[in-house]
């Protein structure tokens, strides 16, 4: 829905010489037809959709996608379940705090307001709609990237 994230989009497949139809719209929103899209993007938005919410948007980009097609997946994760002390959940201000300057206010106020998830309830979610995980990094203590492909039936019959 970011229309500098659209026009970001557009700069970058035109000096790849890569064409891409962009659509302004929400997770839950975005109309489509189904097994009509290549290529799905998805950078730091599903944070702000609770779980529920999540699994019916990645299950709406699983339809969109055609077999074959991959997911690119980028957001706030938790990489790992709190031990039940406040260890993890300082370091896990600390490290925003420190690495994008965000002050300590918005950190507790996005911890506790917005819908971030755990990385093994994401890879679940993925996983559960039909997706196979091709990948999944977690390179910081509240990021994950997810590399996700649609089966294609017909390389289940080649083999």
């Amino acid at each position: 829905i970011s229309p500098a994230m659209l026009a970001l989009a557009q700069v970058e497949a035109r000096d790849r010489k890569v064409a891409i139809r962009t659509q302004s719209a929400g997770l839950l929103s975005f109309a489509y037809r189904p097994e009509s899209y290549d290529l799905i993007v998805s950078e730091f938005t599903l944070h702000h959709l609770p779980d529920f919410w999540k699994a019916v948007a990645i299950s709406r980009i699983f339809t969109a996608l055609k077999p074959g097609a991959n997911f690119y997946l980028r957001d706030i994760v938790f990489v790992r379940t709190p031990d039940g002390s406040e260890r993890d959940v300082d370091e896990w201000a600390e490290f925003s705090i420190s690495n994008h300057d965000f002050d300590r206010d918005s950190i507790v106020t996005h911890m506790r307001d917005e819908h971030s998830t755990f990385g093994w309830v994401m890879e679940r979610l993925l996983t559960d709609v039909g997706f196979t995980l091709v990948s999944a990094d977690y390179h910081a203590p509240l990021h994950g990237t997810y590399l996700s492909r649609k089966p294609d039936p017909a390389d289940a019959r080649i083999q």
